[in-house]
């Protein structure tokens, strides 16, 4: 994507930031503007990405989000979709062992088990996720099936099925409450 020629100078590392993030948008316009098919966008992306972790965690930089693919993509193009996935899981299986061998635990932030992914997809993920979990030091959060609507109907589908409990607390309490009233 952008490729930067400086100067090396000094960097204070302790200026840096602990926890940074980044909003994988523009990829597919990238590659629009370049004449390229967008999936050479998203490629290209991930490969710069990659890049770009490697110098974070260089630098000490040991936790970074990635807002890859929001509930919202899901609308895209089929095709431009089930070829993030596909990308998504190759990429995964290509640089498990960097990522083992690198000690980079994988979360992943949003609802990617219930969502349309594809479960060869799904299963990748779940697989790295797994094998990180024991990592301590760096971090790297994915956004996957993420978003403010999908989280607040989550909520709320989360407090209604447990209804009954939330309204045995109330009642507990109120009987607390009358109780040291009198």
């Amino acid at each position: 994507m952008f490729c930067f020629k400086r100067k090396k100078k000094e960097i204070n590392l302790s200026a840096l930031p602990k926890h940074i993030g980044f909003i994988m948008d523009g990829n597919g316009r990238w590659a629009k503007k370049r004449g390229l098919p967008r999936s050479l966008g998203h490629k290209a992306g991930v490969d710069a990405l990659e890049r770009v972790c490697d110098y974070c965690f260089s630098l000490g930089i040991n936790h970074i989000s990635l807002y890859a693919f929001s509930t919202e993509n899901f609308k895209r193009d089929i095709e431009e979709v089930s070829y993030i996935f596909k990308l998504l899981k190759e990429y995964l299986e290509k640089k498990e062992e960097k990522i083992l061998k690198n000690e980079i635990r994988i979360n992943i932030m949003g609802d990617y088990i219930n969502s349309a992914m594809p479960k060869d997809a799904k299963d990748a993920i779940t697989n790295i996720v797994n094998k990180t979990a024991k990592f301590k030091t760096k971090i790297l959060n994915i956004g996957l099936a993420y978003g403010g609507r999908a989280e607040i109907v989550n909520a709320v589908n989360k407090i209604i099925k447990d209804k009954k409990e939330i309204w045995d607390k109330i009642f507990l309490w109120r009987i607390e409450s009358f109780e040291k009233c009198g």
